[in-house]
């Protein structure tokens, strides 16, 4: 899922450049290239926030995995006691 976000950016990113590059070439009107500048800015913007939570979601998992491995060592410990 990661990928998908990551190329997307990606992409945003490259249409940014290619309507700025056009708009500074003077084949792409200003109003043109600022309305696609700035929806690729958004889509750009929605790839990183997604991305984010995605990170905070393997995190959080990832650390309840390690609280119910301790858990079922610390069980483990009391019933060899």
């Amino acid at each position: 899922m990661k990928t998908i976000y990551k190329i997307a950016a990606a992409c945003f990113a490259a249409l940014t450049g290619a309507a700025l590059l056009l708009w500074g070439m003077g084949y792409c009107p200003m109003g043109g290239a600022a309305l696609v500048t700035a929806m690729c800015l958004f889509g750009m913007g929605v790839c990183v926030r997604e991305l984010r939570q995605l990170h905070i979601c393997e995190v959080q998992q990832a650390q309840a995995a390690q609280r119910s491995a301790w858990q079922a060592d610390f069980f483990r410990q009391i019933e060899n006691i």
